[in-house]
């Protein structure tokens, strides 16, 4: 049902002419989620991206959302844009991880389109994957829901469906 409404989500935007924002795909579903600085601490992780060739998707988490306990008894929440934020950019060629990494950022390649989401809610649902006598490895799968990319002329686009973002993995040595 899912890849049904985010296909649907894709047809209108192939669809339709919404003007300047001209989003040709949406689709990071098949890319893994990356993450810069210290990932095995979650508490500190809050930058989230995820490449695909010449476009990004870019997500920062509110801190403290990640933990290395089990989201009990539901998931927790956030919204966009405020205290998370997402962004999308279509860039002028291939991007890599060391464009999101480095201390100083390159200049190439530049951003050709940028879009910012105005309204969506994340939901991020931690479990243990792995429990050994050393060690605990907690996966975070995140998602949002009704996700709407705004340009800087104004056009929006709004998608009611869950997105899927992507799974991010932490482990830390057992208490």
């Amino acid at each position: 049902m899912k890849k049904t409404l985010f296909l649907g989500f894709l047809i209108v935007l192939f669809a339709c002419d919404d003007g300047d924002i001209q989003i040709e795909r949406l689709d990071f579903e098949s890319v893994n989620v990356s993450s810069c600085g210290n990932v095995s601490d979650p508490i500190e992780t809050t930058f989230f991206f995820k490449i695909d060739q010449d476009e990004a998707l870019l997500l920062d988490l509110a801190s403290g959302l990640l933990k290395y306990e089990t989201s009990s008894p539901g998931t927790i929440t956030s919204t966009i844009p405020s205290p998370s934020n997402l962004i999308y950019r279509l860039f002028s060629e291939n991007v890599s991880q060391d464009y999101f990494c480095d201390a100083i950022p390159s200049l190439e390649p530049t951003v050709a389109k940028e879009n910012t989401a105005t309204a969506g809610d994340i939901a991020i649902d931690t479990k243990v994957s792995v429990a050994t006598k050393d060690n605990k490895t907690y996966s975070h799968s995140i998602s949002i829901t009704g996700l709407s990319l705004t340009n800087d002329l104004g056009e929006s686009l709004t998608d009611s469906s869950t997105f899927f973002f992507g799974d991010f993995t932490t482990s830390t040595a057992n208490s």
